[in-house]
């Protein structure tokens, strides 16, 4: 960690001022990495909860003064007096201080001003710009004073300024979620939607799936509940849809440039999208007959109708994108060196994670009927293929392929589903509104127990499964309790069909020993976290591929990040993170939500509901079971929100 010389955080304060350099006590709680660009060290750092310094040069007034002038600039949205103009005036103020040109009383002047504008301000904006400013005004009174009458002029203080908010920092792909939500408010339904395109390449689909981040990062769960931000998008994004409009999205002037991209899945055709924006010529190369990856083959049309996916690939391939489906890396003809040898100036690998890890049970190994892993009965049943038989199922495993399993079963006849998983419904990582929907559909959960023998007559057909009864121990290194076997504890479930649904690993053996990419132990590629850049210089790789089975969300924000990557490569340029991803990174860091916070606004306007098919109906079809909010339902959702907007600065 760095030093600082003063830090004033929150609560915490840390003051080594006076002291020399190597008796500098370094803050315990500051979380805020010290590096912005190699070897450039943050020298200052200012946001909605104070500051704090590492460099004795920088002047703390200029350093106000540049942060209010930002929150002027990019933060206030000039819909309420006391942010709109009292930031001016205070900014104009500080620029009089930075002069020289302060009059006697003008500190207590501006500590007044802020004071007011805090209070009365509608939105967070508003509410937090002026701390930092009043906590300085505390701190370091004697700088303050000493601009009084000086005619000196202070050295300016160049921020790199970022606007944030808990949410965005929550989504993995910083969708500017505080304005897309404002905009449903204000019924700008287009611009809502548009606002979520930006960072998002298939909003229709995530308003649909995602497993919202954002909402466990929302600042309203500390009044009552969080908005429903997933639903939220699902609505704009559905009106953009529904009325026929298409995206103002166009295609950059050409480059010239191609770039082959394998899999268009969620990383791929994000990728795709921000290259074709850019000018490039993005060609894609799908394994599968059409695109999506998990999302089109892995979850099924209740949840996600195939319509819906095919509108948003359509709209990329109107951008520019060319797609070549059934077309696998490694089949004869197609190998990784013939990739290499088709003169593609780039190549991005978003290969997806599509082979399914191994149960660990006796007899899996058996080639027994009924016996299939849940990633492939799931995309067998997407490409409208029969391939089990029975009345009795088990799904074994706690995440969201699971319960796509069983729910997905129900509709297809078996009439005794259930669900086993080893820990509790406490530690399951599926999402707790499918987990919740699968309750409510009548599938049977078994806690606590893990398989540990495949049941078959000697026709080779399962008959069942053998358990063993477990009991929590120790945190893992994941921080969920260990099950434990309890011994003798072993039982048996009737059953004609068993899925392994128990997590899922890229499928590398398109690549060789002597390709030139590093594989991992984990079985993934390396390839930069941030650039996606590999050991090869003209190829990025990103999404499951590398981080092992994530979120579709996680998948978008690798594609987004790899094709800016691509695009300085392309234009020839270094592949380095230029100063908004690195303040993206550097905020990262920090904690920008707190569930202990105490937010003083009254509870009791509860989150707005929407309709979804009656379970008695939509258990035999797979007809779309949550529908659409009401626009009066968005819109009221919409007011929810706190506007929890801030701004973060970074001096160098």
């Amino acid at each position: 960690m760095g030093t600082v010389l003063f830090s004033c955080w929150g609560q915490a304060r840390l003051d080594n001022r006076g002291k020399p350099r190597d008796q500098w006590v370094a803050p315990a709680d500051l979380k805020l990495p010290f590096t912005f660009q190699e070897p450039d060290d943050v020298k200052a750092f200012i946001g909605w909860d104070g500051f704090f310094l590492t460099d004795e040069t920088i002047s703390v007034v200029a350093l106000c003064r540049s942060y209010l002038e930002g929150v002027q600039r990019e933060a206030s949205c000039g819909e309420c007096f006391p942010c709109r103009v009292g930031t001016q005036i205070a900014a104009e103020m500080l620029a009089r201080f930075c002069e020289g040109k302060a009059e006697p009383g003008d500190p207590e002047r501006l500590h007044s001003l802020l004071t007011g504008i805090a209070a009365s301000s509608k939105c967070s904006v508003g509410q937090t710009a002026p701390q930092p400013v009043l906590l300085a005004l505390e701190h370091f009174a004697a700088d303050f004073a000493a601009c009084v009458g000086s005619g000196r002029a202070l050295p300016p203080v160049e921020l790199v300024t970022r606007v944030t908010a808990p949410c965005l920092e929550a989504c993995p792909a910083h969708l500017n979620i505080p304005k897309y939500v404002e905009n449903i408010k204000k019924r700008r339904y287009l611009d809502s939607s548009n606002v979520a395109r930006a960072n998002c390449v298939m909003p229709t689909v995530l308003g649909r799936i995602c497993v919202r981040p954002c909402e466990s990062n929302c600042r309203r769960a500390n009044v009552d509940e969080p908005i429903q931000i997933k639903d939220l998008k699902r609505f704009a994004s559905d009106f953009e849809m529904l009325h026929g409009a298409k995206p103002p999205r166009k295609a950059g002037p050409a480059t010239g440039k191609r770039v082959a991209i394998i899999g268009a899945g969620p990383a791929g055709l994000a990728c795709a999208e921000k290259l074709a924006q850019a000018g490039h010529h993005p060609v894609i190369f799908e394994s599968l007959a059409e695109g999506g990856g998990m999302a089109a083959v892995g979850i099924p049309d209740y949840r996600l109708p195939r319509q819906v996916l095919r509108r948003e690939i359509e709209l990329i391939q109107e951008l520019g994108a060319e797609i070549h489906y059934k077309k696998r890396l490694g089949d004869p003809g197609f190998t990784w060196r013939d990739l290499q040898g088709m003169g593609y100036d780039a190549i991005f690998l978003g290969v997806g994670a599509h082979n399914s890890n191994k149960l660990g049970a006796e007899g899996e190994d058996a080639a027994y009927k009924g016996f299939i892993h849940g990633v492939v009965f799931l995309r067998a049943v997407a490409e409208g293929r029969a391939v089990v038989e029975g009345k009795k199922m088990v799904v074994v495993g706690g995440g969201n392929v699971a319960i796509d399993c069983v729910r997905t079963a129900l509709r297809l006849g078996f009439t005794d589903v259930q669900i086993v998983y080893r820990r509790t419904i406490k530690e399951m990582p599926a999402d707790k509104v499918e987990i919740q929907d699968a309750q409510d559909e009548g599938i049977k959960f078994n806690f606590l127990c893990n398989p540990t023998r495949l049941l078959a007559d000697a026709a080779g057909r399962l008959t069942g499964l053998e358990l063993l009864r477990m009991e929590l121990g120790e945190p893992d290194a994941s921080g969920r309790r260990r099950p434990q076997p309890v011994k003798g504890s072993e039982f048996v479930i009737e059953a004609d069909v068993v899925i392994p649904a128990i997590g899922q690993s890229p499928n590398l053996s398109f690549l060789e020993a002597g390709d030139g990419l590093d594989i991992t132990k984990w079985n993934t590629i390396g390839a930069d976290a941030y650039t996606g850049l590999t050991k090869l210089p003209n190829v990025f790789a990103g999404g499951d591929c590398v981080t092992g089975a994530a979120t579709l969300i996680e998948a978008i924000a690798a594609g987004n990040r790899a094709a800016i990557s691509i695009d300085r490569f392309l234009r020839g340029g270094p592949v380095e993170l230029d100063r908004y991803q690195r303040m993206e990174r550097l905020l990262g860091g920090l904690r920008n939500y707190d569930k202990k916070e105490v937010v003083a606004l009254p509870a009791g306007l509860p989150r707005q509901g929407f309709d979804h098919l009656p379970i008695e109906i939509r258990i035999r079809n797979f007809e779309e079971v949550e529908q659409v909010m009401t626009a009066r339902s968005a819109t009221t959702e919409a007011g929810r929100c706190l506007r929890c907007v801030r701004l973060a600065g970074v001096a160098r």
